[in-house]
C-alpha cells in the first residue's frame, strides 16, 4: 500500500483519474464526468470545481480521487465520484480527502454552510465514513442509479453552525412531509415546525397544451434556461450543480420543463419549469413524466422549498414520492431555507442486497410506505 500524498488535481493528472475510474468500474460508471473529457477538463479550471486526489509515493499514481462542486452564491459544496483503488482501502483516504478538499475551499477564503453527497448502498463504509465526518443523514433515493444494476442512494450533509445559525424557521410544513422531518430530528434536534392547514382549491380552467421534447442541442436550452432563469421567469429553478440538456415544451413556448437527464442510466431531474398560474402543475407533471418514461428516464427527481405546501401539494398529487428533507439548503438575502427532495421510480424494488446504517432504515421503511399508498389499490392492502 505505501506512503501518499494529496494534491489538487492538474490537467496531466486527469488520466489518472480516468484510469482509477476504469479499473474499478470499467464502462459502467453512472456519471459521465468520468469519461467526458471536456467536463474532467472543467474541473481544473478554477476554486468551484475541482478534484482532490491522492497519489502514492512510490509510483506516482492516482489511489483515490473526491470530486467538488462549489456554489459561492449559496455557500453550498457537492461532493462526489469518490473512489478509492481496493488495494489502498483501509487507509481513510476518502476521508482525508474530503477534509483535504475542505481545507481548500476555506484556505482560498470560501465561507462553507453546507456540504452535501450521496452515498451508495451496496455496503455499509460510505455511509459510516460520513457519519465520521459529521454528516446527517437526511433521506434515500431507492433506483436512483445504476453500475451493474440500479442502486438506492441515501442523501446526507454537514450544515455548519453558520448554515444554521441562518436557517429560516418561518415553515409550515404539509402534513405528508411532517413524518419525514420527525425522522432527520433523531440524529439532531433541527426545532418543531407546525403543520399547514390545508386549503388549497384547484381552479385550472385550461388543458395542458401538446407538448414536445427537444434533445440533441444542449448549448442552445442551456442559453435558454439562462436567460429565463436570470429573468426569474422559471419555478422549481434552484437545483445546484445540474444543467438543463432536454426542454420539454408547448409549440407556443407557454410551458417549459428543463431537465438534466443522464441517458446513461435513466437519471433524470427536473430543474426548472415556466407554467402561467391556471394551469395545473399536477397534469403537467404526469404527461411530462409519461414523456420521460418514454424516453428512457427510469427514476426522476424534482426538489422545492418545504414552506411551499401548494407547491409541495402539487408534487404529491403528480405520484411523487418525498425521499429526503434538508435544512437550510438555499440562501436568500443571507436567510436559509428547508428544502424538500421527491422522486418518482419507474424501476421495480430489489433492496436484496442493500445495506443501511442508522436511521437510513427508517427512511426506506417511510419511502416504501409512502409507495405503497400511491401505487396499490387501497382494497389490495385490507385484511380480508
Amino acid at each position: 500500500m505505501g506512503a501518499f500524498s494529496l494534491s489538487i488535481a492538474q490537467n496531466q493528472e486527469l488520466v489518472g483519474v480516468i484510469g482509477l475510474f476504469t479499473e474499478i468500474y470499467g464502462a459502467k460508471y453512472p456519471d459521465n464526468k468520468v469519461s467526458n473529457y471536456a467536463k474532467l477538463l472543467s474541473y481544473t479550471a478554477g476554486i468551484e470545481k475541482f478534484i482532490a486526489i491522492a497519489k502514492n509515493d512510490e509510483q506516482n499514481k492516482v489511489i483515490g480521487c473526491v470530486f467538488f462542486d462549489f456554489d459561492p452564491l449559496n455557500l453550498l459544496v457537492k461532493i462526489s465520484g469518490g473512489c478509492v483503488h481496493p488495494e489502498s482501502r483501509g487507509l481513510e483516504i476518502t476521508q482525508q480527502l474530503i477534509l483535504f478538499g475542505k481545507e481548500h475551499l476555506e484556505s482560498h477564503g470560501q465561507t462553507i454552510d453546507v456540504i452535501f453527497a450521496t452515498t451508495r448502498t451496496v455496503h455499509l463504509a460510505a455511509q459510516k465514513l460520513t457519519s465520521n465526518l459529521g454528516f446527517k443523514k437526511f433521506g434515500i433515493f431507492p433506483n436512483a442509479h445504476r453500475t451493474n444494476e440500479f442502486e438506492t442512494h441515501c442523501l446526507t450533509a454537514f450544515i455548519t453552525p453558520s448554515g444554521l445559525s441562518k436557517r429560516s424557521t418561518e415553515t409550515t410544513l404539509h402534513p405528508a412531509i411532517y413524518e419525514l422531518y420527525q425522522l432527520i430530528r433523531k440524529e439532531y434536534d433541527y426545532g418543531d415546525l407546525p403543520l399547514a392547514e390545508l386549503n388549497i382549491k384547484s381552479n385550472y380552467d385550461i388543458d395542458i397544451p401538446p407538448l414536445e421534447i427537444i434533445d440533441g442541442a444542449p448549448q442552445f436550452i442551456k442559453r435558454l434556461y439562462s436567460e429565463k432563469a436570470q429573468k426569474k421567469c422559471l419555478d422549481l429553478a434552484f437545483y445546484p450543480f445540474y444543467e438543463p440538456n432536454l426542454l420539454i415544451t408547448s409549440a407556443s413556448q407557454e410551458i417549459e420543463v428543463y431537465c438534466s437527464l443522464n441517458k446513461e442510466d435513466g437519471h433524470c431531474a427536473i430543474i426548472g419549469i415556466l407554467l402561467h398560474d391556471n394551469h395545473s402543475l399536477v397534469a403537467l407533471f404526469k404527461q411530462v413524466m409519461a414523456m420521460l418514461r418514454n424516453l428512457g428516464a427510469r427514476y426522476i427527481e424534482v426538489i422545492t422549498q418545504a414552506k411551499r405546501v401548494k407547491v409541495v401539494n402539487s408534487i404529491l398529487g403528480s405520484g411523487f414520492i418525498p425521499c429526503g428533507y434538508i435544512p437550510a439548503f438555499q440562501q436568500i438575502e443571507n436567510r436559509r431555507y428547508d428544502y424538500v427532495v421527491f422522486s418518482k421510480t419507474f424501476e421495480i424494488f430489489d433492496f436484496s442486497s442493500v445495506e443501511l446504517d442508522g436511521i437510513n432504515r427508517e427512511f426506506l421503511r417511510y419511502y416504501f410506505n409512502q409507495w405503497k399508498k400511491k401505487a396499490l389499490n387501497p382494497k389490495l392492502l385490507d385484511d380480508e
